[in-house]
């Protein structure tokens, strides 16, 4: 029997239980940071009185919860390609999986914003909290709808939801991802991370930084080394993190 190419190998049993592990400790951190992007200064930034009180907040609010973003994306494609090198049928049972885990969920929660929309512009009691600019949803059309469930030209309703229609995206994407990494894997992680750091990315989904990160967590998935990668070079991403976030700062 061939053996597959390095790049390819299934990811040692051993890394499983220990990649477990540190999801279960990174997910409550995870999760208020998420929370933390989203619970806004009143006034905006800069509020606070200016000396090391700015520093922290902008190196907390701005910097450190930031991370939270790219490390699910990271997550999500470690994840979908844990096994290794996919076949169409294990593809197809991925996209099955992602579904039910993640299609259903995110269409029903925009379908409830949408409804929740209409019913606050329809009732007089709730009218005069609703922005006025925009149309009704009492007068979408399919392409309002669809804009709305799908973020076409930017979030959808429910906005904060851009990340899973972004990953649903690379889910899809997810034979080409698998090419990339066997054909020249650093080549497009150095072409994918250069047009994401320099604004070069042409398209507005998925995002550039979803598609590094997510590309990035294939990579730790069907590489040999597997999470040990990350742990080879833990110490300088770490000081090299924690120096930007103090110099931005």
């Amino acid at each position: 029997m061939k053996h597959a190419p390095a790049a390819l190998h299934s990811i040692p049993r051993k890394d499983e239980p220990e990649f477990s592990a540190r999801l279960g400790i990174l997910r409550l951190p995870l999760m208020v940071c998420v929370v933390y992007q989203h619970a806004y200064r009143p006034g905006g930034t800069g509020v606070v009185p200016r000396g090391w009180v700015t520093i922290l907040d902008v190196l907390l609010s701005d910097g450190l919860v930031m991370l939270a973003r790219p490390l699910f994306f990271l997550i999500a494609g470690f994840f979908f390609f844990a096994g290794g090198k996919l076949t169409r049928k294990a593809m197809l049972g991925k996209w099955r999986s992602r579904c039910s885990s993640v299609l259903v969920p995110y269409v029903l929660w925009n379908l409830l914003v949408l409804a929740l929309w209409a019913v606050a512009q329809g009732w007089t009691v709730t009218a005069g909290y609703v922005p006025g600019a925009g149309k009704h949803v009492a007068d979408f059309g399919t392409w309002d709808y669809a804009n709305a469930l799908l973020g076409l030209q930017g979030y959808p309703i429910a906005y904060q939801l851009w990340f899973l229609r972004d990953l649903m995206l690379l889910f899809l994407l997810a034979p080409l991802v698998q090419f990339a990494t066997r054909a020249a894997p650093n080549l497009f992680l150095l072409i994918l991370v250069s047009a994401w750091l320099w604004n070069l990315w042409p398209l507005g989904i998925p995002a550039a930084e979803g598609v590094v990160f997510f590309y990035a967590g294939v990579l730790l998935a069907v590489s040999r080394g597997g999470i040990g990668l990350l742990d080879r070079f833990a110490l300088p991403i770490g000081v090299l993190f924690a120096g930007f976030l103090l110099a931005y700062a």
